[in-house]
């Protein structure tokens, strides 16, 4: 719903349960020729298809960490539900940052890490093995400087657990000014979260929550080796282990686990173990003192292979998007920030609506008049948008530079 002063979009994520996300709509004053000043409004740097997409992710982690609307209100009550989302989304809306809502927030996608085949069995026979030796783990994802390179979990579930690890969810989660007892409002004044015996329940899983994903903050931070989550000291038999509860798609029914991250230099781990059973430490050493060197050695080679292939796509800028397996390539963007103009971006998300739009639109072609072309182009649920500064160019000089970057790097799937 479209008004002068905001944009509102809406979503049923399960029955009878709406959500609604209301933004405003960027405003700059300017004096009229009569000298008097003017509100003018951008509409146009406020897209629909972004902030629909920003609503279905705030549901996707609100359920990674307590579950269904519907699992929540008949297992408990429906002041239980009100109480987990009072605790969840004033911390996660702090961590959402709007300016920075771009089309790689639109297509949802997860960066997959490109290896060479000997390199990706490697990764697949430890992952194997290491499920093997330790059943007591249900789920493995393996990452590498943010990119995915295999995971155990179903598609929507991994989705939103790649977000979580690349977003400032955990910061706003561990910077978050509040106590346990009350949370403040928008105008100021604190509502009681607790008072009941259930309430006092749900603020100590909370509590819980928090001090496992503060041992998650260095991972956000910096490089480090041995366990994010899980242990705080591996030599003391009596360390707290804090391991936040999730709940993934399994089946028919949501799955509740424990989420353990390892890291070591730039790859991370993560074990996802059954949350009903408890570990000592033993088992910690033992997994610590089993996947160490092999994840370090791994974490070598992949190093190896990403600086060869870096070089290479460094000449372009595009933005590559898989429908079927969420995969989700950009050299736009800097620590996920967009590193090119305003009206670029506004393009690039006019494109990507046209295409859902329009079927039968394979390739769409746009120059501007500071000489910059930008070339969208779809191939059945592939779409690629590529961004060109050159000068004096014309149509047939564009459409030669990026044939040779989808020969370079797409194997021709964009040729057609």
């Amino acid at each position: 719903m479209h008004s002068m002063r905001s944009r509102q979009v809406f979503f049923e994520p399960e029955p009878e349960y709406w959500m609604v996300m209301t933004v405003t709509v960027p405003v700059t004053l300017k004096t009229g020729k009569d000298g008097r000043q003017v509100e003018e409004f951008a509409e146009e740097d406020v897209q629909d298809n972004i902030l629909l997409t920003a609503l279905h992710q705030s549901y996707a982690m609100f359920k990674l960490f307590n579950g269904r609307f519907t699992d929540i209100y008949s297992q408990f009550s429906l002041k239980i539900l009100r109480h987990k989302l009072q605790e969840f989304f004033p911390r996660y809306l702090t961590s959402l940052r709007t300016e920075h809502f771009d089309l790689l927030t639109a297509c949802n996608g997860i960066q997959f890490m490109p290896l060479d085949k000997n390199t990706y069995l490697r990764v697949q026979c430890f992952v194997n093995l290491t499920e093997t030796t330790f059943p007591q783990i249900k789920h493995t994802v393996f990452l590498h400087n943010e990119h995915l390179i295999w995971s155990g979990l179903e598609q929507d579930d991994m989705r939103t657990l790649y977000r979580l690890l690349t977003s400032g969810f955990l910061s706003a989660t561990l910077t978050g000014s509040s106590e346990p007892g009350s949370r403040t409002t928008k105008g100021g004044k604190a509502s009681a979260t607790g008072g009941s015996g259930s309430g006092t329940n749900i603020s100590l899983f909370q509590q819980q929550q928090q001090a496992a994903l503060r041992e998650m903050q260095p991972f956000l931070l910096s490089n480090r080796v041995g366990y994010i989550t899980g242990p705080e000291d591996l030599s003391d038999p009596d360390t707290p282990v804090n391991a936040p509860q999730l709940f993934v798609e399994s089946a028919q029914d949501g799955e509740s686990l424990h989420l353990i991250i390892y890291q070591s230099n730039n790859a991370i781990v993560c074990f996802l173990v059954d949350a009903s059973v408890h570990f000592d430490i033993k088992f910690y050493r033992d997994l610590d003192s089993y996947i160490a060197p092999q994840v370090r050695g791994l974490s070598e080679t992949i190093s190896e292979h990403l600086a060869k292939r870096s070089a290479v796509e460094s000449h372009y800028r595009y933005i590559y998007y898989n429908h079927m397996n969420l995969a989700l390539k950009s050299t736009m963007h800097n620590k996920r920030q967009l590193t090119v103009p305003p009206d670029v971006l506004r393009i690039l998300s006019d494109m990507r609506s046209h295409f859902e739009k329009s079927p039968l639109t394979h390739e769409l072609v746009v120059k501007m008049l500071s000489d910059c072309w930008v070339v969208g182009r779809k191939s059945e649920q592939r779409e690629i948008f590529v961004m060109l500064q050159q000068k004096n160019a014309n149509l047939i000089e564009i459409n030669d530079e990026v044939r040779r970057l989808c020969m370079t790097l797409f194997n021709n799937i964009f040729l057609e």
